[in-house]
C-alpha cells in the first residue's frame, strides 16, 4: 500500500509533468489517469526516489531481495550474477516491478 507521501509525490510529479496548471490545488490527484505517460513516469519516479531515500542499510536488504527474487523467477543465478558479486548493487534499478516488489517486501518484513 502508498502511503500519503509517496501518492502525493506521484500526483506532484503527474501536475508538474503538466506543467502545473492553474485553478486546481490537487490537479495531479484529480488528473494523474488522464495521461499514461505522465502517470508513469510519476510511478518510476516515485519508486526510484524511494529506494534512493532509504539508509544504505535498508537498500543492502532491498537489493538482496531483488537478487532472492531474480533467482526465485529463473530457479537458479545466471552465469552473470554467479560471475559478479556486486550483481545486486549493479542490478537493483534495471526492472521495475521487480525494484517495487523488493521494497514492498522490506518494508513489511517479508524477507
Amino acid at each position: 500500500m502508498l502511503t500519503e507521501t509517496q501518492k502525493n509525490k506521484i500526483f506532484h510529479t503527474v501536475s508538474k509533468g503538466a506543467g502545473r496548471p492553474v485553478g486546481d490545488t490537487q490537479w495531479g490527484e484529480h488528473h494523474c489517469f488522464d495521461n499514461i505517460v505522465l502517470f508513469s513516469t510519476a510511478v518510476q519516479k516515485s519508486i526510484f526516489d524511494t529506494f534512493n531515500e532509504l539508509p544504505q542499510e535498508e537498500r543492502n536488504k532491498v537489493e538482496h531481495e531483488v537478487y532472492r527474487l531474480v533467482v526465485a523467477h529463473f530457479g537458479e543465478e545466471t552465469r552473470e550474477m554467479q560471475n559478479d558479486l556486486f550483481w545486486a548493487k549493479h542490478h537493483a534499478l534495471d526492472d521495475l516491478v521487480l525494484l517495487a516488489e523488493a521494497l514492498f517486501n522490506v518494508k513489511e518484513g517479508r524477507l
